[in-house]
This record gives structure tokens, sequence and C-alpha cells, in this order.
């Protein structure tokens, strides 16, 4: 978190740092926190804002990064551009975890090369699914074992 602070008081509009940090405080629990960094990564984007904004006021936190990642999905899929894991995390984060497992089978499919950091804690919440061991065993991954502190998720 520190080192992504810096490099973004270094160059404020630094999207890898941006997205790191967001990706901690997610890792972290930092709910308030996450939000708030996400409302500036897409205040230019008025779907997002709109879809993040209901998603909030209707299922909290889980509902805006539905509303996010339903937004995305359906960039993806009229357009063919957009991220497929960025997708997934999105799912994921709002708790759709069989959802953010199809969006890494999406990725998979089209040989998205963040497909290798699928040991990251952000996948904590995946690692007990059959379908996620799946994935790893077919990109030829060791399996992962639940974290011992994320087992219960």
């Amino acid at each position: 978190m520190a080192a992504a602070r810096t490099a973004m008081a270094m160059q404020p509009l630094m999207n890898v740092a941006r997205a790191a940090l967001q990706y901690a405080f997610i890792a972290k629990g930092m709910r308030d926190e996450q939000l708030a960094l996400q409302r500036e990564r897409i205040a230019h984007d008025p779907g997002r804002v709109a879809a993040f904004e209901r998603g909030l006021a209707e299922g909290c936190y889980e509902g805006a990064q539905r509303g996010i990642a339903d937004v995305l999905a359906a960039r993806y899929l009229d357009s063919g551009r957009g991220h497929a894991v960025g997708i997934a995390l999105r799912y994921q984060d709002a708790g759709d975890n069989d959802r953010a497992i199809d969006w890494l089978e999406k990725a998979y499919e089209e040989h998205d090369p963040n497909l290798p950091y699928l040991g990251n804690p952000l996948y904590d919440p995946l690692r007990s699914d059959p379908r996620f061991q799946a994935l790893l065993r077919r990109m030829n991954l060791p399996p992962l074992a639940p974290r011992p502190d994320t087992a219960s998720n």
C-alpha cells in the first residue's frame, strides 16, 4: 500500500498503482477505502458511476461491485474489449464466486496474461472451488489449498 501511494504521489494518474492500492484494500477488507478509490477510478465513466451508485444504494458494497461487473461484462460481450480477469474480480468482490469463475474461464480461453497470478491472495475466496482448482491444473499451476484464515468464506 505504501509503494502504491508513493507511486501515485509521483504520478497521480498511474493506473497500475491505483489498481494495486485497490486490490490491497480488497485483500485487507478495507471496504470504505476501496469504495472511495473506486469512485475516483470510475469518475470518467458515467455508465459505471450510475451502476456503482445504484448498486451501492440497493445492495451496499456487494451491490456496487455487481453493478460495475455487470456493466463491464455487457461491454465486453458487446465489443470483445475489456479484461475478463477484472470482471471476474468484481464479481468475486460482489460475492458471486460462480460468475467470477465463469469469467476466469473466459480469460483462460483468451490466454489472458494475468492468469498466472491466480495464487494472489485476492483469489482466496475461490480456492476451495473445484472449478478454480481445475483451472489451475489446466494451466499447469500447483493446486492451492484454502488459506486457514479464509477457509470459511
